[in-house]
């Protein structure tokens, strides 16, 4: 059963008003939950500037005739988010399928907002509106579905339920989609670190003073490798936190709030909350890269790939390939180069490797939402699926980086320029033509 203890922080990174109501990670119903979209609603109570909230506590409880927590937040008459369960909630009820949302148990697959109106002759107020898309646009970009994800309960319904009422839902989504903004990132020749989000806004400053050799983005957190520390912060004009130092450091990465480091010995040291200490190293050494996605942690150590799900995990020797050159993973896809430079690729950790997905030559592979992409031969290949057929996203013999986001964006550097596209058949934008970029990073 998954929960989403995250669920305050994120809303409070993105600008969100927030009130956390009790011990609300740990109240619940039970049921499973495992959520993949949001789903709006009206409380039908009557609220006012003067009592922002009257069904806080319904929500919170329940009712005669079904058991709290209602909702996974309720949004008040101000727009605040009172956070009310981290897990399963009586929200949804069954669900008859919606856009992408399937046919099932409501409960189990979305998140709830309570919009605290009547939806009888009132509607909701300015403020609750753009709080519960800010809140939506957040909450789908750490899910990683797009703003389609979000549903309103009388789109779901099996039972006929009208909420939220006197709003257009296809416009609530496109004001979400236009809330959840791709972020990108780039090192330059001076290790300067410059972001920004959404591919036509100009560059911010540098984000810090120079010497990074590695950027990485994951939701709002920013990290980067500067000399011997590991850098992080949480949006552009976030405050750095210093996450750890030590002579050598070899690799960092970030998904979600889980965050990680190799030192020089090659151990490998993983924690979960930017605040928390970090426990005893993972491996014994000898690991030069460490990758993280949907709880997998994996490791490039010697000639082995190496995985396990959660940090109390154990180890999976996921393959042995002398002069391995890369791993990835993407939830449940494993990739890695071998000596020979082919690329191998597998859906499932217990599936066996399939053959190469190419004839050699390649020193690197990534993977986002079902595409491949490999650097061979300061070239860019692409490919949706193991078995699909390759495309040349860039040729010419320049490529020294490349990327893939999510939402179908692509990017590479070539002779030092930024360029990126969402889409695959779609032309290439000139991101950062400075001729100076060094490596990039995206996050959609």
């Amino acid at each position: 059963m998954a929960s989403i203890p995250w669920l305050a922080d994120v809303l409070r990174e993105a600008g969100v008003s927030v009130v956390e109501e009790g011990d609300w990670r740990n109240r619940g119903t039970g049921g499973a939950f495992d959520p993949i979209g949001v789903l709006w609603h009206h409380t039908a109570g009557n609220p006012s500037p003067g009592n922002p909230h009257p069904s806080l506590g319904i929500c919170i409880n329940g009712r005669s005739d079904l058991a709290g927590p209602l909702c996974h937040a309720l949004v008040d008459y101000n727009g605040v988010f009172h956070i009310i369960s981290a897990n399963s909630a009586n929200h949804a009820g069954p669900s008859g399928g919606s856009g992408p949302i399937p046919a099932g148990n409501g409960n189990a697959m979305l998140i709830g907002w309570e919009i605290e109106y009547n939806g009888v002759d009132t509607a909701m107020t300015p403020a609750q509106y753009g709080a519960s898309v800010t809140a939506t646009a957040a909450v789908l970009r750490r899910l990683g579905k797009d703003a389609s994800y979000a549903r309103g309960h009388r789109e779901t319904s099996t039972e006929g339920k009208p909420d939220p009422a006197f709003v257009d839902l296809d416009q609530m989504r496109a004001d979400v989609a236009a809330r959840m903004i791709s972020r990108f990132a780039f090192v330059n020749s001076a290790g300067q670190v410059i972001v920004k989000d959404g591919s036509h806004s100009p560059w911010e400053n540098p984000i810090n003073g120079g010497g990074a050799s590695k950027v990485v983005l994951s939701g709002q957190w920013i990290g980067i490798m500067t000399g011997d520390t590991f850098w992080a912060k949480s949006g552009i004009f976030g405050n750095w936190v210093g996450m750890a130092a030590g002579a050598g450091m070899r690799d960092i990465a970030i998904s979600g709030d889980r965050f990680a480091f190799v030192n020089a010995a090659g151990q490998v040291l993983v924690k979960d909350g930017v605040s928390s200490p970090w426990p005893s190293p993972i491996n014994g050494g000898g690991a030069s890269k460490v990758v993280l996605s949907g709880g997998w942690i994996g490791v490039q150590q010697g000639d082995s790939f190496l995985a396990k799900s959660g940090i109390q995990g154990s180890w999976r020797t996921m393959a042995d390939a002398p002069g391995l050159k890369d791993i990835a993973i993407d939830n449940n896809r494993f990739a890695f180069v071998n000596g020979a430079g082919q690329a191998i690729v597998k859906d499932g950790v217990d599936s066996p490797w399939p053959t190469a997905i190419n004839p050699g030559g390649a020193t690197r592979v990534v993977l986002k939402d079902g595409w491949i992409g490999v650097l061979q031969g300061g070239d860019f290949l692409a490919k949706f699926d193991i078995f699909g057929g390759w495309k040349t996203m860039a040729s010419g013999g320049q490529v020294s980086d490349i990327a893939l986001g999510g939402n179908g964006w692509f990017g590479f550097v070539g002779s030092g320029n930024f360029l990126a596209k969402q889409g695959a058949d779609s032309g290439w934008l000139q991101m950062a033509p400075t001729g100076s970029v060094r490596s990039i990073a995206l996050e959609t």
